[in-house]
């Protein structure tokens, strides 16, 4: 291709990235008015569980339309299987190890914060106790259905369609929106950390399978030791914290030796490619709409939170 080529190709890319975002959040605002409307014949327990997993669903169609438009295709690779072997329980143990760690630091902050009377936002994924249908629901959106189509979206489309301009740009960028999606800082940070590692081991891969593999293994631990943590059994939370503290070490053990010996790097980014990265892509309207959009939700929590 000429230059002008790549350059519209480039255009495209970012076009159909950023308008595929602010679908994917459109649709969860239009999903959750439509749930309030319809929550007054509904029972209450059974309205946030079914909020999130039709939120959870907004994800797919994001990922659905970019992948249509960037000519990214969602079937398995002939490599997938042994893929998943080689590296679905090893990120599901560092996103354990880094990811809980992360959350662990966020919960210190947020004490510290509340000591000084500033309340960050964060959402409330415990499962109602009264339904067992809303927890079944939950459970599915929390620990299926949400880590499938967020990696549909965030390590499928929209990392494919970015890594030709850099490994290291991509992965930034999908880790940068991945976060922001989450829509409040408690969640942000550690889920920035977890973007990044999740583009690593997409790229490193060459599929997604262990990322989809990790992300739900790890939700499945969160939610399982939240749920153990509201437990009003003290042996109950001793055997978790006992079971917990070796499995997050080992976590962050096994991250450290593995970045001291040079393993979670990407190649250098081409430097053929540098116009096509972050001064096409902050000249995109739609990308520019998309940080806006995404960058209010937390300033929207943070206001919410004095």
């Amino acid at each position: 291709m000429n230059e002008w080529e790549v350059q519209d190709a480039a255009r495209r890319v970012y076009r159909w990235a950023g308008l595929s975002l602010l679908l994917t959040f459109a649709l969860q605002l239009l999903l959750g008015f439509l749930v309030g409307m319809l929550s007054v014949w509904m029972p209450e327990s059974l309205v946030y569980p079914t909020a999130l997993c039709l939120n959870t669903g907004a994800s797919a169609a994001g990922a659905l339309v970019l992948a249509r438009m960037t000519g990214y295709s969602f079937r398995p690779k002939p490599y997938s299987l042994q893929a998943l072997e080689t590296w679905g329980w090893t990120a599901a143990v560092v996103l354990i190890g880094v990811g809980l760690a992360g959350s662990f630091l966020m919960a210190q902050l947020d004490s510290a914060l509340r000591e000084a009377g500033l309340i960050l936002s964060q959402p409330d994924f415990s499962l109602p106790e009264e339904s067992f249908a809303g927890s079944a629901i939950m459970t599915l959106s929390l620990c299926v259905l949400g880590p499938l189509f967020e990696e549909l979206l965030f390590r499928g489309a929209l990392l494919h369609a970015l890594a030709p301009y850099g490994g290291r740009f991509a992965a930034l960028v999908s880790a940068l929106l991945f976060a922001m999606m989450h829509g409040n800082f408690m969640q942000g940070v550690p889920t920035f950390i977890i973007g990044l590692y999740l583009a690593w081991i997409t790229l490193r891969a060459g599929c997604i399978l262990p990322a989809i593999l990790a992300h739900m293994i790890y939700n499945t631990y969160a939610t399982l030791l939240s749920e153990i943590a509201m437990a009003d059994s003290t042996g109950l939370l001793m055997l978790a914290a006992l079971l917990h503290l070796p499995i997050m070490a080992g976590g962050l053990v096994f991250t450290a030796v593995q970045t001291v010996r040079g393993k979670f790097t990407l190649p250098r980014d081409s430097e053929e490619t540098r116009p096509l990265r972050w001064r096409r892509m902050l000249r995109s309207v739609p990308m520019w709409l998309t940080f806006l959009t995404l960058a209010s939700l937390f300033v929207f929590g943070a206001i919410q939170s004095f």
